[in-house]
């Protein structure tokens, strides 16, 4: 979701004029709370309390706030709203509000890979998202990491499922097993392509990157072929079903065309009998 222009002032610098105009009954305690968090930030994150140190945790407690505001209207800017973010929450449950979401997406992987890889740390993601230039941005580049990693999740998901659930994963998986590494480090995108590759009776080629090859078949082989994909399709949840698609394009259709009339099939490429 984009954020609109139609305030392009800070979330909290908005919400603490607008209670100002009203002449709000919190502003004295909102403001001392976010003198005693900027002082706290300050100790945790930067060290000494010297004027330069507190001005940047001045700056994290701003975007930080700001963040949990934009958290309330989802990225968009409403003034009124926040203020009243900040009439039932105060500071400090405000700022709970952004905390929330960073440990969230900490949950998410933050790569493909099966297994092997530590969560990051929620404390990584807070000086990631507050080093940005301002809230917005801030709330604007945590929604693209949460998007990222959600989809990793479902990648690894499907090639979780597939090693489990299909006779080639399956023996992918013993492979694996008693090989020295293991699923260490292995991309869930290599084990969802070669046993996809297998389940449809693909050629085996693979490009420079590892990565399996697209292919050209005949119009019987390629019919076998995409009839094999949508049998095992049909037997994935829709969160795994969404894991094979990319821009729009299923994986079949991006990795397999039906040669035309005069064409054959790629150079050298045999296929084997699918294997669902």
């Amino acid at each position: 979701m984009l954020l609109a222009t139609t305030d392009d002032r800070d979330p909290l610098t908005a919400a603490i004029a607008a209670a100002k105009r009203n002449s709000h009954a919190e502003c004295a305690k909102w403001q001392e709370d976010l003198t005693v968090m900027t002082a706290e930030l300050s100790t945790k994150f930067f060290g000494t309390r010297s004027v330069e140190m507190i001005r940047s945790g001045l700056a994290m407690a701003v975007k930080l706030l700001g963040l949990g505001l934009l958290e309330q209207s989802q990225g968009t800017p409403d003034v009124p709203l926040w203020l009243q973010a900040l009439e039932r929450l105060g500071i400090k449950g405000v700022t709970a509000l952004a905390i929330e979401r960073i440990k969230l997406v900490a949950l998410l992987p933050e790569s493909p890979v099966l297994t092997g890889l530590e969560e990051t740390a929620p404390r990584t993601l807070l000086l990631l998202g507050t080093s940005c230039a301002d809230a917005k941005e801030a709330w604007l580049w945590l929604e693209k990491q949460a998007q990222a990693r959600r989809e990793f999740l479902s990648s690894i998901r499907l090639a979780k499922w597939l090693l489990a659930q299909t006779p080639s994963g399956r023996v992918k998986d013993r492979n694996l097993r008693h090989s020295e590494t293991g699923t260490d480090m292995l991309l869930s995108d290599e084990v969802i392509d070669e046993v996809m590759a297998n389940v449809c009776g693909l050629p085996r080629g693979l490009d420079d990157m590892g990565m399996v090859e697209s292919c050209t078949l005949p119009p019987a082989k390629y019919r076998t072929a995409r009839k094999a994909y949508e049998a095992l399709v049909a037997r994935l949840d829709p969160g795994l079903q969404r894991a094979l698609l990319f821009e729009g394009k299923s994986w079949f259709d991006r990795f397999v065309s039906e040669a035309t009339a005069g064409q054959s099939s790629g150079k050298g490429q045999k296929t084997s009998g699918p294997a669902v």
